[in-house]
């Protein structure tokens, strides 16, 4: 199997498909962050997620790059630019969330607590939704590719995409058919319940 090609050789509108799915995710390292020192857990996690954060703002800064060299709008360029910064600033966010956090913890003492059988199953569901979020955003992406492949224009789609400040919340808000397509219920959408340590420790 080829290597995809580099950045410096990829279309506008494969540019701003990959674009959407880093921001995307950029979006949900946060959020997750925010959980985790909300909920007093894993200092570890809350790295990961920060390390994983800045990777995918890497990621999205060649692709920006990319985008502004091949755009000859001055307007479209610098919404780019507004665009990017904004998801630059969430990073930065996620970064000041997490060394503080380290702070206020840096006296506790490191706890590995036994799971008990319904954490485990909490821990196990939770992975499995997030292996399905991940599935279907590959999904979008690849019917974004054969779309484009075909002739297809993905710039009707733009302005559908969530901001990094948008919640939750707010993609359950939409239209009933919208909700179908995405394969979310009426019910809302799923809460990640904190299931506190047996301790009642905070985790690292």
């Amino acid at each position: 199997m080829e290597p995809p090609p580099p950045v410096a050789e990829w279309a506008l509108e494969v540019c701003k498909a990959k674009q959407r799915g880093i921001r995307y995710k950029i979006t949900g390292c946060h959020t997750r962050i925010q959980n985790i020192v909300t909920n007093n857990l894993s200092r570890r996690d809350a790295e990961k997620h920060l390390n994983d954060a800045r990777n995918l703002l890497g990621d999205l800064e060649r692709i920006h790059d990319r985008i502004i060299e091949l755009v000859d709008d001055d307007e479209v360029a610098a919404t780019q630019n507004t665009q990017h910064l904004a998801y630059a600033s969430t990073v930065d966010a996620a970064s000041a969330l997490v060394e503080n956090y380290l702070l206020q913890r840096q006296d506790d003492n490191s706890s590995v607590v036994p799971e008990t059988e319904a954490q485990a199953a909490a821990r196990r569901a939770l992975q499995a939704a997030e292996q399905r979020v991940r599935e279907a955003r590959a999904e979008v992406e690849a019917a974004e590719q054969a779309f484009m492949d075909l002739g297809g224009d993905l710039s009707a789609l733009e302005g559908t995409e969530l901001g990094p400040s948008d919640s939750v919340s707010q993609a359950g808000r939409q239209a009933p058919k919208e909700k179908e397509s995405l394969g979310v219920s009426d019910q809302g959408p799923i809460s990640v319940i904190h299931i506190p340590s047996k301790t009642g420790f905070p985790q690292d």
